[in-house]
């Protein structure tokens, strides 16, 4: 969860890449970050729509509400993925589009202190320093 949180798509991709994982699926991740957002964007608002027309006014209402905002959402998307697929279509998209950051080869420091770390912490959780569940 951390290393989502402070690394960038970008190089989130380029990571999966070194680890051999297949292009589609890369990609699929990269599609997927990229629209979760505008799919938010959606959410929230036919959430305001709905609540400005007393759409969660009783129990009953919340729930028919949330029918319809989760039905709402499956028909944009829908919508939203035939427009991106014909924009792609026209500006000649192969499946190549995988954007990734071009890896420097790693120094000696970065070498020292992987090597450092992994024989120092099996020491520290020996220790009792660092709690293994």
């Amino acid at each position: 969860m951390l290393l989502s949180f402070t690394t960038t798509i970008r190089h989130l991709c380029t990571g999966l890449k070194w680890f051999r994982i297949p292009d589609t699926v890369i990609e699929l991740l990269s599609f997927m970050y990229r629209y979760i957002f505008l799919f938010l964007d959606e959410v929230a608002t036919i959430w305001i729509a709905q609540k400005s027309r007393l759409g969660h006014a009783s129990w009953k209402k919340t729930i028919q509400s949330f029918g319809i905002l989760g039905g709402m959402l499956i028909i944009r998307a829908f919508e939203r993925s035939e427009r991106t697929y014909e924009a792609m279509q026209v500006r000649g998209y192969k499946g190549d589009g995988i954007l990734m950051v071009n890896l420097s080869p790693w120094r000696k420091r970065e070498y020292l202190f992987t090597t450092g770390i992994l024989f120092l912490a099996p020491f520290l959780v020996y220790a009792g320093t660092i709690p293994v569940w």
